[in-house]
């Protein structure tokens, strides 16, 4: 709970107080100017609701011909943070949409998190992206996040792949007799040594050094990486193979 939402609850019971009372002038001390400044353009960023019960009040008061001012008051400062050190709740507030939303979405990702590090499913990209919700490519082109996510996931036409649904009799890389693999293409390939001697030396200016492809893919998610693995596969042709 927020100590702006608790200081515009705390004016709606001083409204609610003072239309009881006989005095037609209302001085409400604050100990921030946040809340009367939200009061007065009408608009929070939460609790909205709280600003249309203080309108909704100030109007009956005003019909009453009573007048409301709101003030930064050094003493409410001090009562504000003498009422901290209470151990008990006196005042139940309820939960705003907004508030309620962030709680909803925080267990929805905690649970999500728990199934993707749980599940067996997805372990290739697990070791490249372990953090759900964490990022987004943004600005990228479709076909482009298209050959990215087919890197992660080590499901492409390479050989290993072609191997596993029957359409290559080894997986081995014909140049050097190992599996073809993403790990093998982006660090160990013989036939790619220039093109990856390039894309490392483009990392290299940005201060990074990669000595295997999951660094290499966790680059993936930002412009200038994605770009040093793209040229790579433009440049060995292997584009074509994704």
């Amino acid at each position: 709970m927020c100590v702006y939402m608790v200081e515009l609850f705390a004016i709606v019971l001083a409204l609610e107080w003072a239309e009881d009372m006989p005095e037609n002038e209302i001085l409400i001390c604050c100990d921030s100017v946040s809340a009367p400044s939200s009061i007065k353009s009408g608009e929070a960023k939460h609790h909205q609701e709280l600003i249309y019960d203080i309108m909704f009040i100030k109007s009956r008061l005003s019909s009453k011909g009573k007048n409301v001012t709101f003030v930064r008051n050094e003493s409410a400062d001090r009562l504000a943070k003498e009422a901290l050190k209470k151990e008990t709740v006196e005042v139940t507030i309820p939960l705003s949409k907004s508030e309620g939303k962030s709680l909803v979405q925080t267990v929805i990702r905690q649970q999500w998190q728990q199934y993707w590090d749980d599940t067996m499913k997805g372990r290739q990209l697990h070791s490249i992206k372990n953090k759900v919700g964490t990022f987004r490519s943004r600005g990228t082109k479709c076909k482009e996040q298209v050959k990215m996510t087919r890197l992660k996931l080590g499901r492409s036409n390479l050989n290993s792949t072609l191997f596993i649904t029957g359409k290559h009799l080894t997986g081995l890389c014909e140049h050097c007799n190992e599996t073809e693999t993403v790990e093998h293409i982006l660090t160990s390939c013989r036939r790619f040594t220039q093109e990856r001697q390039e894309m490392m030396r483009q990392f290299q200016k940005s201060g990074q050094i990669h000595r295997n492809s999951k660094s290499i893919l966790q680059q993936g998610d930002h412009v200038e990486g994605r770009n040093n693995i793209l040229n790579l596969l433009r440049s060995t042709g292997l584009e074509r193979r994704l």
